[in-house]
């Protein structure tokens, strides 16, 4: 069977509306004639030292207005620069109050403009984003540890449980205690216990795929929190002009974390690449080949935060019964839709399992 895996990025931070460009360009507009003003006075300074210096023969500087273009030149990296400072700031302080201002502040933008900049690159507000990420890591808390929900409401920035609640069904379409409590493990079930013709929530198929080659961006940490990775990835491709809408996105998950520390993890946030020779990589993103091969695909659908029961089921159930063995290459995850776009519920994962070839 031919199965198209080419699915959209997990990011939505190049796709920006002809409105917002025309918003950014005029607040760039507006900035760069601020700075040619503070130019004119400059060069006009630097034009009368320059003589001064001939007539002592002394050297010269270049001419100012060369040094002008090319801060003219590097604009479009400076805002790369200062949204990633922006994202990187939320992903380490969900703690802390991240109100606008402050992260104003980060951007070194106008707290005028700037909310209006990061809604253009990245598709939804910072308060969106700051939300969605709080209630990601609150459904993992729900499922992997013991905290009671009005303590995990207090962490996810909730002053009441009666509020985080109604979050948290709003995002996730099922209260936080009844999402503790069904959790999904029980979707992946023993296959003795499964009865003829419930195999939905159990498929697996079996896909041949070429190698192909990906820009990664390296984690080090909790394998939930690697969207970080994916946000500061998706931005040096967008700024880049490289997101692809029939790319893959792809997490790449290197150790067992039942065996490994968190703190000690190691993933990689991908993204396909189809003209791989034609990019210019820079650190922190790498060029990086999957090898290609025979792979168990395992298809999740449902909030990130079960993923774990998934592949309980595929390693400890299908896996022992399907007389297969794994292959070399470590397990991936391609993401079909994105978060930002997509309720929790409605989340599409493939699991990716590498396979030795059949004989």
């Amino acid at each position: 069977m031919n199965i198209d895996v080419r699915q959209r990025p997990i990011g939505a931070a190049g796709l920006v509306s002809a409105g917002e460009h025309v918003r950014i360009s005029r607040f760039v507009a507006r900035s760069c004639a601020q700075r040619r003003k503070c130019t004119r006075v400059s060069w006009r300074r630097g034009r009368r030292k320059s003589a001064r210096n001939a007539k002592a023969g002394r050297a010269t500087f270049p001419d100012i207005e060369f040094s002008f273009l090319s801060e003219l030149a590097m604009s479009e990296k400076s805002y790369e620069t200062r949204l990633a400072r922006v994202v990187a700031y939320i992903h380490d302080h969900l703690d802390d109050a991240l109100d606008l201002n402050r992260l104003a502040d980060v951007a070194c933008l106008s707290p005028y403009h700037w909310h209006r900049v990061y809604h253009a690159f990245y598709g939804e507000t910072a308060a969106a984003t700051v939300r969605r990420l709080r209630l990601h890591r609150a459904s993992n808390e729900l499922l992997q540890g013991a905290l009671p929900i009005d303590s995990i409401a207090e962490h996810a920035g909730y002053s009441s449980v009666q509020a985080f609640s109604r979050a948290f069904q709003a995002s996730y379409r099922i209260p936080p205690a009844q999402f503790r409590s069904e959790g999904g493990a029980s979707r992946f079930v023993p296959l003795d216990e499964v009865r003829s013709g419930d195999t939905a929530m159990h498929q697996v198929d079996i896909r041949s795929q070429r190698g192909f080659t990906v820009a990664a961006m390296e984690h080090r940490g909790s394998y939930m929190n690697i969207g970080r990775g994916f946000e500061m990835l998706f931005h040096w491709l967008a700024v880049r002009g490289l997101v692809d809408p029939r790319a893959r996105s792809l997490g790449i998950y290197f150790d067992d974390p039942s065996a490994v520390a968190e703190d000690d993890l190691r993933s990689m946030a991908c993204c396909e690449l189809f003209s791989p020779d034609d990019v210019k990589f820079e650190a922190p993103v790498s060029r990086v080949e999957v090898a290609g091969g025979e792979f168990a695909v395992l298809t999740h659908i449902g909030p990130y935060a079960q993923l774990c029961f998934a592949y309980q089921w595929l390693y400890g159930e299908w896996l022992p019964r399907s007389g297969r063995e794994t292959g070399e290459a470590p397990v991936f995850e391609v993401y079909v839709n994105d978060p930002r776009e997509t309720a929790p519920g409605d989340l599409v994962t493939e699991i990716w399992l590498s396979l030795r070839q059949s004989a």
